[in-house]
């Protein structure tokens, strides 16, 4: 049966050729993958708010001219939510692309490309366009990337209208697009996805008699096998800005070590100087605080401080996420202290209790906060947060330190 898989680093894909997918919210990133299966493999947005909240991948690869590709649907950028802020999404890239200690590429190693191609979908419909939203997720996808590959990417223009006065207005649109995307990203390929055949609405596909929408979606997967057929033929050779930059230096890197991180700092920082001119320091202040962290937040705990300074700020307000980092440098310290009297074993234990005791205890801080907050309001918020943390932390530090005297066998 073919599923969708939490992607949690791209090692587990190695060896597989990996083709990923970009593009703004609703632009028609799931809706592909259900073309080529030919199945609802993932849901397709037709609402405001993105179905795509983390970073997965298709369990069984699809066959293009005798290569087995899986295929990468990702968060939609510029949505909705906590998981489409820039901030997030770059950590988790950065977690996507870590390489981990055992691996060549932690090692300095020079490694084979993770990833073969990568498709940018593209609305044609979409009147934003290349706004500054717009403007801002290229330049997201391009600091991911780099400009070494860029030949093995292919734009992808969806949602092309079959009405003539419309389709007038998309191929202004398509025109912008393409000088863009010429100057931004040379080498790079655009492609007019349903370009002749256009698509028909859900609604529509229903009403059709089972021959004819098998024959309609038949033209689908036909449009969308042309465009993998396409990047395969030029698949890259080398590895994404993101896998060198964090090929550098594995054990010390911050996330402003990375293009992508600097990128994001450099938006938070310019986002900040507009809203101190418009008055809003509060605003500006959150800005700047984002900004900092990316300056110095290693890379290999990205996530994690990540989560403890924003379950810390939902119970404390805005004074809460340098105590979030506080409490998580104070039990990474007692770790540490841990390993140092710990054989080998036991300190394998002990890191994977504390990545799992920090990642409860976020969740729970954030889940005691709401129900508190329901129940007594922002008294009951800051209670919640403490108690369900609390109990989060005294459970999965005894649980560690049951599986560390096992760890003694």
């Amino acid at each position: 049966m073919t599923t969708i898989l939490s992607l949690n680093n791209i090692e587990d894909l190695k060896g597989k050729d990996v083709f990923i997918l970009f593009g703004k919210t609703r632009a028609g990133k799931s809706t592909f993958i259900n073309d080529v299966y030919q199945e609802e493999v993932t849901k397709s947005t037709t609402g405001l708010k993105s179905d795509t909240n983390e970073i997965s991948y298709v369990s069984t690869p699809c066959l293009v001219d005798q290569r087995k590709i899986v295929l990468v649907d990702t968060i939609g950028l510029g949505g909705s939510g906590d998981e489409h802020d820039r901030v997030s999404l770059a950590v988790k890239w950065v977690e996507i692309f870590r390489p981990s200690r055992d691996s060549k590429r932690y090692q300095g190693g020079s490694p084979n490309p993770a990833v073969k191609g990568f498709l940018y979908f593209i609305d044609i419909s979409d009147g934003a366009g290349l706004n500054k939203d717009g403007q801002r997720n290229l330049n997201f996808f391009k600091a991911l990337i780099g400009t070494e590959v860029m030949e093995s990417v292919i734009f992808v223009t969806t949602k092309w209208a079959t009405d003539e006065n419309a389709r007038d207005v998309q191929e202004d649109y398509f025109e912008q697009w393409t000088r863009e995307i010429q100057v931004t990203f040379p080498g790079a390929s655009i492609f007019r996805l349903d370009n002749e055949t256009s698509r028909l609405s859900i609604r529509r596909l229903d009403r059709l008699s089972p021959e004819d929408r098998g024959q309609e979606k038949r033209k689908y997967y036909e449009n969308a096998m042309k465009v993998l057929r396409e990047l395969l033929r030029h698949e890259a050779t080398i590895p994404t800005q993101l896998e060198r930059d964090l090929n550098k230096d594995a054990t010390g890197l911050v996330m402003n070590d990375t293009a992508l991180g600097q990128l994001v700092r450099d938006e938070l920082i310019e986002d900040a100087r507009l809203a101190i001119g418009a008055g809003m320091h509060e605003e500006a202040k959150e800005l700047i605080a984002s900004a900092a962290v990316l300056t110095y937040i290693p890379v290999s705990e990205a996530s994690q401080i990540k989560d403890a300074r924003e379950a810390a700020r939902m119970i404390f307000g805005d004074f809460g996420e340098p105590i979030g980092e506080t409490l998580y440098e104070f039990g990474r310290t007692m770790t540490e202290i841990c390993k140092s009297f710990s054989t080998e074993k036991q300190q394998a234990v002990l890191e994977r209790s504390f990545a799992k005791t920090t990642a409860m205890n976020s969740r729970w801080a954030r889940r005691g906060a709401e129900n508190g907050k329901m129940i007594l309001g922002p008294t009951g918020q800051v209670l919640g947060g403490i108690i369900a943390c609390s109990a989060s932390g005294v459970t999965n530090t005894l649980v560690g330190g049951f599986d560390w005297l096992r760890a003694l066998g």
